[in-house]
């Protein structure tokens, strides 16, 4: 279709014509009419445009078995022939041609205005994401908001804030997902698509309510896959291990691995949990299926998970934004 588009400028007599000095109105949405067979467009060398012509016209590629000379047969005459590098024409394909810099620019702006058209007729930023391959930030921070996060929500701000930041400044933004997971509270879901109302909603956040260690991760992870865009890389802050496992792991670990998701834990501090569902949720990602790749695999043993906690300790500052934190599970 683009082609097409730019072919129009490149290989008919539009910027001759009174109105040619921007691009067709109608050129895709109707009916464009032109040169009729009585209509004189070109001079008798069928390469120069007749004075004050007013329809609209193309140039011919005439071809003939016998021709000694490919396209450069005679064309009827009053029309205009295409023209190769043997022979003249209308085309402006090459940088060397009369009104090739015109036309250039009257094809980038005609393709600008289409796709600027396709796209404001999406509704979804996937869909928006999906016409243009963009490959810009998305990133989603699911972050344990209770009491026992106290000790280390500073430091998770800190991190979360200049993660985004850094990554802002090499591209530009699709979508940042904040998730904020509490118990017995269902999460609360904040989307962005700018830096700057991000960081400022970011300081905002406080921790409260929970009660007991094991919290609702998986309830917050499956939230969180839903909001977020295909492709995005998750990042879970939390020092508990989870209680619904039952409920909501099957469904969490789908929808990232449908959406093609990656998700890394960061463990904050030291807070214990006890019960069945205890450092539940990292076993469950390693196991449910085989297509959900961690990038240590052994390393969400229940031993590892219990020594991180014990090595980060309580309130200890997180790695640098820019360096690998936890455990990364990226779906193949």
């Amino acid at each position: 279709a683009l082609n097409t588009l730019q072919d129009f400028y490149a290989h008919t007599n539009w910027m001759s014509l009174p109105e040619g000095t921007d691009v067709h109105p109608s050129l895709g949405l109707n009916v464009v009419s032109g040169a009729g067979d009585l209509d004189v467009i070109c001079q008798d060398d069928a390469s120069t445009l007749v004075e004050g012509g007013t329809v609209l016209s193309s140039g011919y590629l005439p071809f003939s078995n016998s021709s000694s000379t490919l396209f450069c047969d005679p064309v009827p005459a009053g029309k205009c022939r295409h023209g190769t590098s043997t022979c003249p024409g209308i085309n402006k394909d090459e940088s060397d041609s009369a009104g090739f810099l015109t036309a250039r620019a009257l094809s980038v702006l005609a393709t600008t205005k289409f796709l600027q058209e396709v796209y404001d007729t999406l509704s979804s930023p996937e869909a928006r994401d999906a016409l243009l391959g963009s490959c810009g930030v998305r990133l989603t921070f699911v972050i344990d908001s209770t009491g026992s996060m106290g000790s280390s929500i500073d430091n998770v701000r800190s991190y979360v804030a200049a993660r985004a930041t850094n990554d802002a400044l090499r591209l530009t933004i699709s979508r940042i997902v904040l998730v904020l997971f509490n118990d017995p509270d269902n999460p609360l879901v904040y989307s962005f698509t700018e830096l700057s109302p991000f960081i400022t909603f970011l300081s905002s956040v406080r921790v409260t309510g929970g009660g007991d260690c094991p919290e609702l991760l998986f309830g917050g992870l499956l939230a969180a896959s839903q909001a977020s865009l295909r492709r995005s890389q998750l990042l879970v802050f939390t020092d508990a291990s989870t209680k619904d496992a039952a409920a909501n792991a099957s469904n969490a670990l789908a929808s990232v691995k449908a959406k093609f998701q990656s998700v890394t834990f960061v463990l904050t501090s030291t807070c214990s949990g006890s019960g069945s569902d205890a450092h539940v949720a990292p076993r469950a990602i390693n196991s449910s299926s085989s297509s959900l790749q961690s990038s240590s695999p052994d390393f969400w043993t229940e031993e590892n998970w219990l020594a991180v906690k014990r090595a980060r300790g309580s309130g200890a500052a997180l790695p640098p934004a820019s360096a690998s934190v936890g455990a990364s599970v990226s779906v193949g």
